[in-house]
């Protein structure tokens, strides 16, 4: 399973449409300048190891309209792997039949792996805690820790 990470997380500001200053910004430049703030602020985090950009835009309009989180991506120099990521999950909403922008109708995306459960939680879950005894808790206890790497065996005891 791929591990997530939110490393930080900015806004750009708001202002008055026809008389704010950013009137005459265009959405993607603001949202690139976004994500490159974001990698200034995390210089450990190498913009190669980015696989997606997950961005909102409450009014795509004018020329970036349609592709306003592609542009973004683009313009703050991202790895090309993230448009090819991008390009993949509109390909399968396009194959599930998603041309809506009604929240209602989409189709969920997959941008995270769905969720493996744990061998050691699956365990947990079938015990049958009534019938368990103190030592037979505790052995299990310290199996589960060795399998997680967590500790060796108990002092004056070899591993079995």
């Amino acid at each position: 399973m791929r591990d997530v990470v939110v490393a930080l997380a900015l806004r750009t500001p708001g202002g008055r449409a026809k008389k704010g200053t950013f009137r005459q910004t265009r959405p993607d430049d603001l949202g690139a300048a976004v994500i490159r703030a974001l990698l200034r602020n995390a210089p450990n985090l190498d913009p190669a190891r980015i696989g997606d950009v997950v961005f909102g835009c409450a009014m795509p309009e004018g020329e970036q309209g349609l592709n306003v989180g592609r542009n973004m991506v683009l313009l703050a120099g991202l790895p090309d792997r993230v448009i090819t990521r991008a390009k993949a999950l509109l390909a399968e909403l396009e194959d599930a039949g998603q041309t809506q922008t009604d929240v209602r109708d989409a189709a969920q995306l997959g941008l995270f792996a769905p969720p493996v459960q744990d061998p050691i939680a699956a365990e947990l879950a079938a015990l049958d805690l009534a019938h368990l005894t103190p030592l037979e808790a505790l052995n299990l206890l310290h199996k589960w820790q060795q399998r997680a790497g967590r500790v060796g065996p108990p002092e004056g005891h070899e591993a079995p």
